[in-house]
This record gives structure tokens, sequence and C-alpha cells, in this order.
């Protein structure tokens, strides 16, 4: 249970839906659980849920259909992500920083999921990449779909740290993903994060370690032109 415990509770909730939102848990479309159960989850008041919801409904993140309940926006794109994310400008040392961290997180994610991968798990790794390769023209959507193609792994290599820790840091990790991203190699990077993804497919750790690897040394490199 997701109980909110802090003193501006309405903040809290709100928080914790755009949590849902960014992790890909609340899909674009799909209706959101009813103010009865957000309370019971979150435990806190029907009143609280309410002005959370309103909040989320300012941004047009979501959206009520009368007797139908409430709906995560269709067209739910990274301009929306954007406005529920704080802006942040790294400066090269930080960009360094998240580089290393992800060179040792998600070197281990993809270990992990190539062993403990279940079909779910790939058919969502799956679902990211193709969004990933429909976006290349624009590369805010397509860094939001390449953080979720990476938290993905993480969830598939059911670690809870790893996976919530992946989930934390949404806010970081995306920021600097558009940062690398702005330069426009997509082709490039599509092909190596299909073959991640075939790696963790067929369960091959090493091969899947090694790939991060080879990902990593191709970011550092980028890094020193940026």
């Amino acid at each position: 249970m997701d109980t909110i415990k802090k003193i501006n509770l309405v903040d809290e909730v709100y928080k914790k839906m755009k949590e849902k939102i960014l992790s890909g848990e609340w899909e674009p479309g799909e209706k959101i659980p009813s103010e009865n159960e957000l309370s019971e989850k979150f435990g806190v008041s029907r009143n609280t849920i309410r002005n959370a919801i309103q909040k989320l409904k300012g941004l047009n993140v979501i959206k009520t259909r009368q007797g139908q309940g409430t709906f995560l926006s269709e067209n739910l794109n990274s301009s929306i992500v954007s406005s529920i994310i704080p802006d942040m400008i790294f400066s090269n040392d930080e960009m360094l920083d998240v580089l290393e961290f992800r060179s040792v997180i998600e070197k281990e994610n993809a270990r992990l999921a190539a062993i403990r991968a279940e079909a779910e798990d790939i058919q969502e790794i799956k679902k990211a990449l193709d969004q990933m390769v429909k976006h290349q023209d624009d590369y805010k959507e397509y860094s939001l779909w390449d953080y979720k193609f990476h938290l993905n792994i993480a969830k598939a290599s059911k670690n809870k740290i790893l996976h919530q820790t992946m989930l934390r840091l949404k806010d970081i990790l995306f920021h600097h993903l558009e940062e690398m991203n702005k330069e426009g190699n997509f082709k490039k990077s599509i092909e190596g994060h299909k073959k991640l993804y075939s790696a963790i497919k067929n369960k091959d750790p090493e091969l899947a370690v090694n790939l991060s690897e080879e990902d990593d040394r191709e970011r550092f490199k980028d890094l020193k032109k940026i």
C-alpha cells in the first residue's frame, strides 16, 4: 500500500500519480483507479485524491468521462511529460556523473534481465523499443521511450532496489537522455538497443553485459562532443 506520510497530502499524492505516469504503470488512454480505490491505496481522503486529480487535469494529463471514470490522456507525449518534470541543466561534470552511474547500474540490469526476464517483461521492453523506432524524428519523445526501455529492463531484472533506483532518478535520467540524444544519431542508437533487446530475449547475460559496455564507450565518446 502506497501510504502517504508527509504533511502536504495533495502534493504527495500528486507526486505519486506522476510517478505512475512516468514509469508507464499508467499507460496513455488507460482508465486510472477510482477515487475510492486511490483513497484506500494511498491512505488519504477522497477529497485529497480529488484535489490531486484536479492538478493533473490542469496539465491535460488526465480527463474525466461522464459516467465512465478518469482516464490518462491518449495523446500523452514528451511535451506533456516535460510539463510534469522540472527543468534541469547539467554541467559536463554532472553529465559525466550520470554516465558513470548508468554504466554501473544498467550493466547489471541487463545481466539480470537476461537471466530472469519473463515473457511479459520481454513484451514491455519491445514495446518501448518500437516506440523509439517510431519517434526518431523527435529527440524528446525518443528520449522518453529510451528511458522507459531501460526502466523496463530494470523491472525485468526482478531486483526491486535496481528498479526503484531507476524510478526515483527518473527526472535526472530522462533529462540526461534528452541531452545525449539532441545530436540525433538515432540509427546507431537503435541498432544498439535492438541488439541488447535480442540478448535479453535470448537469455544471453554475457552478451547483454558486453553490449552494455560497448554502449558505455559510445556514450563517453559522445559526451566529449557536447
